[in-house]
């Protein structure tokens, strides 16, 4: 249908892969490859399929096309980020390292550059390359900037940092007017460093949350809970009654009931057909719990 047209050719194919761009649809990939083989195709097309390839969790499909524009691009910045992430979501350490080497000698100056070569290196087995990542992450964390959350995050997930850097980073997030997330950070890097008083700061964390808070915010603090093994102090904050006219706060709700075991709750709640939730996301939740208890063979009737 699309070539039948004489002009125009391109953009009635990127409307094709706009339509199938959800990364559930691998029917879009048909789109991208007509695309691609059209002469109209540019390089940002080509950049965005491989984008489209890695956000769909196949990164293998887009291996060719970008082993193409590296041997015609070796020093471009977005192909040499592509082809880091690349190797990163196949699992090639050695690999990223490399890509991280190249970028950082071209592009070294640039501050998303240092955080993705930096956690590369930091990801690293070696603690020489890793000491390389910290430094380079450090490097952006301390100067406030658009980059500097990816960086403090970056350093906040590892479980390598000492005292001092995580006095740091609880000082960094703590400047100005931190935001929910930052808080919640502060809180979990403050329990690292006294584990005596983690349940004060879990206290904390449900103290965030008053009867005015929006559902999103409810969320965050709702997924941070559960992240923490707290899936009690997760359900003080979404009690069903609250929660029963939203989607999103019922899906924590039942995850926090799946995390205490309480299956005889979630039975009952999976059976209503008063509540707001799609049947697909229904589909899948019943297939977890199925997982969840080792049933095999009824979680992939559901999935």
């Amino acid at each position: 249908f699309f070539f039948q047209a004489e002009d125009g050719i391109r953009d009635k194919l990127v409307t094709g892969v706009q339509t199938c761009a959800l990364p559930i649809y691998l029917d879009g990939l048909n789109y991208w490859r007509m695309l691609l083989r059209s002469p109209e195709a540019t390089r940002q097309d080509r950049l965005d399929f491989v984008d489209y390839c890695h956000k769909i969790g196949r990164p293998e499909l887009a291996a060719d096309e970008l082993a193409r524009m590296i041997s015609s691009g070796a020093t471009d910045r977005d192909i040499l980020l592509l082809g880091l992430d690349q190797v990163i979501r196949r699992g090639h350490l050695a690999g990223a390292t490399q890509y991280a080497r190249v970028l950082i000698a071209l592009h070294g100056n640039d501050p998303e550059i240092r955080i993705k070569a930096g956690s590369a290196f930091f990801d690293a087995k070696e603690k020489a390359i890793q000491d390389q990542g910290r430094l380079l992450l450090w490097s952006v964390a301390v100067r406030p900037g658009t980059n500097q959350p990816a960086a403090v995050r970056k350093l906040a997930s590892s479980s390598l940092l000492g005292e001092v850097e995580l006095r740091r980073l609880i000082e960094i997030l703590g400047a100005g007017e931190p935001g929910l997330e930052d808080r919640l950070m502060i809180l979990e890097l403050k329990a690292r460093l006294e584990p005596g008083r983690r349940d004060e700061f879990l206290d904390d964390a449900v103290a965030l949350v008053s009867r005015s808070t929006p559902p999103e915010d409810r969320c965050c603090v709702a997924a941070w809970l559960l992240g923490q093994k707290q899936a009690g102090k997760a359900l003080e904050i979404l009690p069903f009654d609250f929660v029963r006219r939203d989607q999103k706060m019922l899906l924590h709700h039942l995850q926090a009931l799946q995390d205490l075991d309480r299956d005889a709750d979630i039975s009952q709640l999976l059976v209503r057909s008063d509540l707001p939730i799609e049947e697909v996301s229904l589909e899948c939740f019943r297939g977890m719990v199925e997982a969840h208890h080792g049933r095999v063979e009824n979680a992939l009737k559901h999935f």
